[in-house]
Order: C-alpha cells, then sequence, then structure tokens
C-alpha cells in the first residue's frame, strides 16, 4: 500500500527516476539591440603643407627664400580649400642683352623622419589643395599673373613671360580623375586653369609639384626676358593669385 502511494505520488509530480537522461526544455538566447551612431560637420580646420614627394606622410615646413624672406602665410579655411602654394624665386641672375631663361630656386622644406630626427629637403615649388567636403564633386584650381614684373621703381620687365610647367600630382588618395595643365601667363588678370578634378574624384590632400629638380632648379618653372631690354639692378616682383572654385575641373 506504502509503495503504490509513493509511484502515484511521483507521478502527480512528474518526476520519473530511470535510467536515461533527466531533459529540460532549452531557454531561449538572450538579445540586447544597441545602436551606432554618428554626426558629420563641416570641417574648417586649416591643413598644414605636406611633402609633395611623400604627401602622406607629416605636415613639413617650407622655408623662406634668404634673398627674398615673404612670410608663408597659412592655409585658407574650410572644407574646401588651398593649403599652401610655393612663392616663385629665381634668384640672384645676370643680365643679358639676348633673350634669357631663367629657373625657378628649390623651395627648402624641414621635416621629420622615421627616426624621428629632423632633417631638411629641397623640393620643386608646389601648390597643395584640400577636400574634405565629403561630396566628391570635383573643383578647380587656377591661377592668374596680377601685373608684369615690376621694379621698385616702377620700371617693368615688358615681354616677360612666366611658366609653369605641367605639374606632377600626388596625393594619399586615388588621383584617379585628377589632373595638372601648363601655364604660359600671356595675359595679366586671366584666369589659368592649374589642377582640376573631374565629378566623382578629388576627395583628401592632392599636391601639384612642378616637375622635378634638376642641378637644383625647377626646370618647369621659367622665367623668359626679351631681348634689348632695359633692365635695372635690383629686385623686380609681382603677384600670383590662386583661386580654387567647386566647380569640377576638365
Amino acid at each position: 500500500m506504502k509503495i503504490k502511494l509513493l509511484v502515484a505520488t511521483l507521478m502527480s509530480t512528474g518526476v520519473f527516476f530511470g535510467f536515461g537522461q533527466v531533459t529540460s526544455a532549452a531557454l531561449p538566447a538572450a538579445q540586447y539591440d544597441t545602436s551606432v551612431n554618428v554626426h558629420f560637420i563641416e570641417n574648417d580646420e586649416i591643413v598644414e603643407p605636406v611633402d609633395p614627394t611623400n604627401p602622406g606622410g607629416d605636415p613639413v615646413t617650407p622655408g623662406e627664400d634668404p634673398l627674398d624672406p615673404d612670410p608663408i602665410e597659412p592655409g585658407t579655411p574650410g572644407p574646401l580649400s588651398i593649403d599652401y602654394a610655393s612663392h616663385l624665386n629665381f634668384g640672384e641672375v645676370k643680365k643679358s642683352g639676348n633673350e634669357a631663361t631663367y629657373y625657378a630656386k628649390p623651395v627648402t622644406i624641414t621635416f621629420t623622419d622615421t627616426e624621428g630626427v629632423q632633417q631638411t629637403g629641397k623640393r620643386a615649388p608646389w601648390v597643395q589643395v584640400t577636400d574634405s567636403r565629403g561630396t566628391k564633386t570635383g573643383w578647380t584650381l587656377q591661377v592668374k599673373q596680377e601685373a608684369q614684373l615690376t621694379h621698385e621703381t616702377g620700371s617693368q620687365l615688358n615681354g616677360a613671360v612666366i611658366q609653369l610647367g605641367k605639374g606632377i600630382v600626388n596625393s594619399a588618395s586615388s588621383i584617379d580623375g585628377v589632373q595638372s595643365f601648363a601655364i604660359s601667363f600671356q595675359n595679366f588678370n586671366a584666369l589659368y586653369d592649374v589642377m582640376g578634378a573631374q565629378d566623382g574624384s578629388g576627395a583628401g590632400t592632392f599636391v601639384n609639384m612642378f616637375g622635378a629638380l634638376e642641378n637644383d632648379e625647377a626646370k618647369d618653372v621659367t622665367l623668359t626676358v626679351p631681348q634689348d631690354l632695359k633692365i635695372e639692378d635690383g629686385k623686380y616682383s609681382t603677384h600670383l593669385t590662386w583661386v580654387l572654385t567647386d566647380a569640377p575641373g576638365l
């Protein structure tokens, strides 16, 4: 009687003992959702110059020519910026009664090498542009010569022509769709295309270096002075104005 009662009690509570395994229903896996958010804003920081031969490296400091110590101006702010453009210095040259072509001097840069040691090097003049808009709609960089090279007395190098050869475009980003153009300043205050990014390209920082150095001269940056020209001793100068627009390049 007691045995039967025990069996009945165990059956009513759903507990069984036997030689097989005891099974139970599996619990569902725990699940918890979180979000990922990013809020973009316009980049208004000024981008420092980079080495045109290593645009993915650390910023560099271009030096000033001791014969022409014009200050190096900071770049323009904003998401589409001109970060740097070299002064064009032709140095001390000898006068000639014949037509003569002079070559620009290199730009001396200061940089830190991979071991943290400060070094100096020489580069051909260059111009640098950064597009951080995030639109990839292209841009165009142009330049104009404000006036003829002029002496402090007011006399000018009439007929003298400055030329910039087709530059070497370099970037840590893709340079597909970005190209440069050769320039001959035949007309003052006329804008000439220097470098352009087509629609769908040009995001990042781009440098346009005007050729390579040969015998410590930038052979692709020239000043040609015509023959039979009255030239005074001393410094002649002019200014270039660089203009960057959000219109896609050619």
